[in-house]
């Protein structure tokens, strides 16, 4: 039989969502914080070869939430020759939107991401005899592109869109970014619950974050929720997670 408190905690994480409860783990002031905080045994952020292939799988097929995502490239791919997927992890966006999509027969899909995920990209899309798609570690490795793609980046990310947005050769004219976690209070950094390992997860404060976009010349054209990746906090409450389609200028 379940003791008392095992029955409490049962009913808390029912209240809270479920697996949310057990997916993020305390709250820090800023991310540096956040990763100092992991556990001896635990692997400290997404930079390993043990992490990188977690959720593979799931992460190549096309979700509710990416569906805001394809409406807008299917709109702005046509008149370009590369796309930034940035966080694309191991090409996952290729190979889930290549079967709903037309790509133009020149298009570069170049993911840009962490060092160990871009060596097991490059492998991966080897093995898999993939043409269409390059893979580089970093925004300055890339040639110019018109249209970035950030789908998941930015509640992993210690750096401002903006910023981050300055650092390719050129800014890119278009952005879709999705799955962003949000709040409307103070940011809040916690730990994501990966198999052997815990991730700095930004909730960040929407205003923001918004401001962030602005400030460096984008304009925000379009914006949705997404009520499934809302998560909750076990001591700070829900989050919103929302997509973005912004273009550079007015």
């Amino acid at each position: 039989m379940k003791s008392l408190a095992q029955r409490a905690a049962s009913r808390l994480r029912r209240s809270l969502g479920g697996r949310d409860y057990d997916r993020f783990k305390g709250s820090y002031p800023d991310y540096d914080s956040a990763l100092a905080a992991v556990g001896r045994e635990r692997l400290a952020g997404y930079n390993h070869a043990a992490v990188a292939p977690v959720s593979y799988e799931l992460m190549c097929r096309t979700e509710l939430w990416d569906y805001p995502v394809l409406f807008w490239l299917e709109r702005v791919l046509p008149d370009t020759n590369r796309i930034i997927d940035a966080g694309g992890h191991m090409g996952t966006k290729f190979r889930a939107f290549s079967s709903r999509l037309i790509f133009p027969e020149s298009l570069d899909w170049a993911v840009c991401d962490l060092p160990e995920i871009v060596k097991q990209g490059r492998a991966q899309a080897e093995a898999d005899g993939l043409s269409g798609i390059s893979v580089h570690a970093g925004p300055e490795e890339i040639p110019p592109a018109s249209v970035l793609l950030a789908s998941g980046l930015f509640q992993y990310l210690d750096e401002d869109p903006g910023p981050y947005l300055k650092r390719f050769v050129s800014q890119p004219v278009h952005a879709v970014i999705n799955k962003v976690a949000t709040r409307d209070a103070e940011e809040v950094v916690t730990l994501e619950q990966f198999p052997g390992a815990e991730i700095p997860y930004r909730i960040r404060n929407r205003q923001v974050f918004e401001r962030s976009l602005t400030d460096a010349g984008y304009t925000i054209i379009d914006q949705w929720e997404i009520a499934s990746l809302s998560h909750t906090h076990p001591a700070f409450g829900k989050s919103t997670s929302r997509g973005y389609y912004c273009r550079l200028g007015s």
